[in-house]
């Protein structure tokens, strides 16, 4: 529309077919960390025809060697249509808006089967106490089921620019973001449902603010920018773990509530021909607001556990990185020009921790990653 707006309409589909193989394999001291047989373990099992006693050393006799094998094929079909432009409304300021209508449908099949341990020896236990230990840590065929889920969802975004100088821009941002609901694919059983796991899990939705400034200078070998934000996600979709009988069972489930905030800053710059530096560094606060999942491994519980106002995980506190390349001509062959290029980076996160709950097994300390290159 002349010099006033640009913008751009547009289509994507896609098509996404998975084949996924599990297999859950159990060793020689299954028994112990369960806890069968042991104090405040389980010393039993419940059976057709009633309840029978368990030791260590049956326990382990039945798990040693014993397979749960599974199989489950999800098949995405993902529609969207969008269109966005940029409004020059003066020369100083420029507005970007969009918006996009999603469509998402997803489709799949869970199957599961058990081998029995080559070395099993049924003396001394009853062939029902035994399947009822097999069963305990996923059933042969009677888990198999198929699932649906399907949800549209608008995302956009608003964005006001203005140019403090020729140079110097500072802009506000707010955007709606969402990611389609999705299924779990894997058993069941008694474990999943004690810990309400169920085959759809919802969508996830955020909103999204962003405030900052971008400024080029020194002729344009110095480019500087920073920003404040914070995302409120909710429904957000993360692995959860729980512990039922000793087995730790794996699924995705959503946190009503999650708040991302922090800040930001770049600086590029470049003192002679050829000679890039860079230094950039941010914190990010991202914590849990509401969420209760399975207590990790090493808490005695079968109860809820509140994962309110802890980090989430994969999240470090802070980020830092530094580079710097140069290049320079070395020559010609073969009618080509020959550039050689020297360069390094360094990267440093502090602490996060790798697993599902937030167990303190699964802390990584602060670490640095050093990076060389020439060519």
């Amino acid at each position: 529309l002349g010099k006033l707006l640009d913008y751009r309409v547009g289509a994507f589909y896609m098509w996404q077919e998975n084949r996924v193989y599990s297999d859950q394999a159990y060793g020689d001291q299954m028994a112990e960390w369960a806890g069968y047989g042991m104090p405040g373990g389980i010393s039993s099992v419940q059976t057709s025809s009633g309840v029978y006693p368990v030791t260590t050393a049956q326990a382990n006799n039945v798990l040693n060697g014993y397979n749960v094998r599974g199989y489950d094929q999800p098949t995405t079909n993902y529609y969207a249509a969008y269109v966005n432009g940029t409004w020059h409304v003066h020369p100083k300021i420029d507005i970007v808006t969009g918006v996009r209508y999603n469509y998402a449908a997803k489709t799949g099949s869970f199957s599961q089967w058990q081998e029995w341990p080559s070395g099993y020896n049924s003396a001394g236990i009853r062939p029902d106490v035994a399947n009822a230990i097999w069963n305990t840590y996923g059933s042969n065929g009677t888990a198999d089921y198929g699932a649906h889920t399907d949800n549209g969802f608008v995302t956009g975004q608003f964005v006001v620019n203005y140019k403090l100088t020729d140079n110097v821009i500072v802009y506000a941002r707010y955007a709606r973001g969402g990611k389609s609901g999705g299924l779990n694919l894997t058993s069941f059983s008694a474990s999943q449902r004690t810990a309400g796991a169920t085959p759809n899990v919802g969508k996830e939705t955020d909103d999204a603010f962003e405030v900052g400034s971008k400024a080029s200078l020194l002729d344009n070998r110095l480019l500087v920018s920073g920003a404040l934000y914070q995302t409120n996600d909710h429904n957000y979709q993360v692995s959860a773990t729980h512990v039922y009988q000793g087995a730790l069972v794996s699924y995705l489930s959503s946190a009503p509530k999650v708040r991302v905030r922090g800040a930001e800053a770049d600086i590029h710059y470049s003192p002679i021909v050829n000679l890039i530096t860079s230094l950039s560094a941010s914190y990010n606060d991202a914590q849990f607001l509401e969420y209760s999942t399975g207590a990790p491994p090493e808490i005695i519980t079968t109860g809820a556990w509140s994962m309110n106002h802890t980090q989430v995980p994969f999240v470090p506190r802070w980020a830092l990185s530094a580079a710097v390349q140069y290049s320079h001509s070395v020559g010609r062959a073969f009618r080509s020009s020959i550039d050689g290029y020297v360069g390094g980076s360094y990267n440093y996160n502090t602490r996060m921790n790798t697993s599902a709950n937030n167990s303190s097994y699964g802390w990584v300390q602060a670490y640095g990653t050093l990076n060389l290159n020439f060519g």
